[in-house]
């Protein structure tokens, strides 16, 4: 359930999601995830394991891109996301020691704006249970309501401000099967426009 307004000296302005139990993880440094997954789009050896890592298409891979590396360690199964834009994120899913492209996870569409766009989720809690991905993450969006642009403007000065105030969950088929668009719809817990509020992910729990 999304975390409320509660004791102010509780609230983290967070919002909390209980979706799979605390699977015991292995925490992976900087230089192991790298590795295990390489650096470059497309494919690469790994010089641990000797899997590839492959994904569908040719995304771009820049010093200032969103990624996203998650591991369950009973299964030893991993999946790894690499943004591109603002549309879409490519998937790599790790299984029996190989990698496999599973094609992409699109991001809702904002069609209730003056200007629809797609909503980038940014700073995902992202488990892993049993082949399944379960993807809980933010809106992170160039402020998209004229009127609160217009009236941060005369504060700030700027024609622009990144807002965080749409929260969405959504889970993935089976990963084990070949997929080009394994997420299913999205779940939207939290919206802020109205009042140009803010909300936050910051825990993901799965159900067993």
């Amino acid at each position: 359930m999304p975390h409320g307004e509660g004791d102010p000296a509780q609230d983290d302005g967070c919002d909390r999601v209980i979706v799979c139990p605390d699977d015991e993880a292995r925490n992976l440094r900087g230089d192991d995830i790298q590795q295990r997954v390489g650096w470059a789009a497309g494919t690469s050896s790994s010089s641990e394991s000797g899997a590839e890592r492959k994904v569908v298409g040719d995304p771009s891979f820049r010093d200032h891109s969103y990624r996203t590396f998650i591991g369950d360690a009973t299964t030893g199964q991993a999946l790894y996301m690499q943004n591109e834009g603002y549309d879409v994120a490519h998937l790599s899913f790790l299984n029996a020691g190989q990698w496999h492209g599973r094609g992409v996870i699109r991001w809702p569409f904002g069609d209730g704006y003056a200007k629809p766009q797609p909503l980038r989720l940014c700073y995902p809690n992202v488990q892993l249970r049993d082949g399944v991905a379960h993807f809980l993450g933010v809106g992170d969006i160039v402020e998209p309501v004229d009127a609160w642009r217009e009236a941060k403007k005369k504060i700030t000065g700027r024609d622009w401000d990144y807002v965080f105030r749409r929260l969405f969950y959504s889970r993935s088929q089976p990963l084990t099967q070949q997929a080009n668009d394994p997420f299913g719809s999205w779940l939207e817990l939290a919206n802020r426009d109205e009042t140009a509020g803010a909300t936050r992910n910051c825990d993901l729990w799965v159900d067993p």
